[in-house]
């Protein structure tokens, strides 16, 4: 967001300027205390020559050095973006917007561009995964888990050492037991039990896939293989029940101390995507349990 001020005697040019995050004061610590008036309107920092704004910041006689330059030209060069409006009240313009105003959607496509917190861009794959988890039919809370996932945002022990959380010599491993670090792609994909869960899914649905892949192309290369057996919606729900699963499965062994038991994982997957599919079909239900348990692929063309 910016500002757009007015020329006019009474706009005051904060040194808290929106143009930037942080607050000017802080970024231009020496130029704040050497400026005449820090709380000085528009008028006071510049004016028109030859009908064009030049901007004049007025600092206190004998004060300037080179770190006060320096900061001056700084600022000197954001503010020539800036320019007063001599026929027009003052406003804040949304610069993805313009004078239109603020909307979700702008702002949503903008973040989706710059991707995750390091502005990196997604990869087109993960961008196709995180959109097959926001259409599948499943729980809002378990989409955003699995969005999270995909973002590698979970709080996983690689994560929380990463966030100074835990210390790097306490236990960082898997918590089902590998003497590997915790991290999305072991939990989920590299770990010798939940590969033991995943086969056992892949048997149960009489496919495989396979295991050299991050979470997102897995993901992917699931609903591939289950597309023409069912719509995509209910292959991104099954692949979003294995891992919401295993989530929560992870959790109670690490927090209430509960059994190690695969086999009782598996069943909860089969029970979790049975359910999802029925609600996401609007139906009681799509078909019965016992049919789903024993004959998923009839059972997905209902």
């Amino acid at each position: 967001m910016i500002e757009q001020p007015h020329e006019a005697s009474n706009s005051i040019l904060d040194f808290d300027f929106p143009n930037f995050p942080p607050a000017a004061v802080n970024v231009f610590p020496n130029l704040f205390s050497s400026v005449q008036c820090p709380d000085g309107s528009v008028a006071m920092m510049g004016g028109r020559i030859d009908s064009a704004w030049q901007w004049n910041i007025p600092i206190r006689e004998g004060v300037v050095n080179v770190p006060i330059q320096q900061e001056l030209e700084e600022l000197q060069t954001i503010l020539r973006e800036v320019e007063p409006k001599a026929d027009v009240n003052d406003m804040f313009v949304w610069s993805l917007n313009g004078c239109e105003g603020y909307e979700v959607k702008k702002y949503y496509l903008k973040l989706q561009e710059l991707g995750d917190e390091n502005s990196q861009i997604l990869l087109e794959e993960n961008r196709s995964a995180i959109q097959l988890i926001w259409n599948a039919w499943m729980p809002s809370k378990v989409k955003l888990f699995a969005w999270r996932m995909l973002k590698d945002r979970i709080p996983t022990r690689m994560q929380l050492l990463h966030r100074n959380i835990i210390e790097e010599n306490e236990d960082c491993c898997c918590v089902l037991g590998c003497p590997v670090i915790e991290d999305v792609q072991h939990l989920f994909l590299d770990c010798g039990k939940m590969r033991t869960v995943w086969i056992n899914i892949y048997q149960w649905l009489g496919i495989h896939v396979d295991f050299i892949v991050d979470c997102g192309n897995h993901l992917l290369k699931f609903v591939e293989k289950l597309k023409r057996f069912c719509p995509v919606k209910r292959a991104a729900s099954l692949w979003a029940a294995v891992c919401w699963c295993a989530w929560k499965h992870r959790n109670a062994i690490l927090f209430e101390n509960a059994m190690d038991d695969l086999e009782d994982l598996v069943h909860k997957v089969k029970m979790y995507s049975w359910l999802w599919m029925a609600i996401g079909s609007r139906k009681r239900v799509i078909c019965s349990f016992y049919d789903w348990y024993n004959y998923p692929l009839i059972s997905m063309f209902v």
